[in-house]
């Protein structure tokens, strides 16, 4: 079993790799994607490990997020 630390650094760079994929990518699919795993991870299993800096900034991406529009 992973010690929980290295699990945090897991999920947090995954969540920094989607989150890339959405500021950066020209494909629609592709973006909707990375926003619905976005989301998973930030519902889903960074709840256990997420700090209250990173939660809030991950909120705070979802009012952004309209801003893209998927037209890069």
């Amino acid at each position: 079993m992973k010690p929980l630390w290295e699990k945090e650094l897991e999920l947090y760079m995954r969540a920094f790799e989607v989150a890339a994929v959405i500021a950066t990518s020209k494909d629609a699919v592709k973006c909707r994607a990375a926003e619905a795993e976005f989301w998973t991870l930030y519902e889903g299993p960074l709840i256990i490990v997420e700090s209250k800096s990173l939660s809030g900034a991950m909120r705070r991406s979802e009012f952004s997020s309209d801003k893209f529009q998927y037209h890069h």
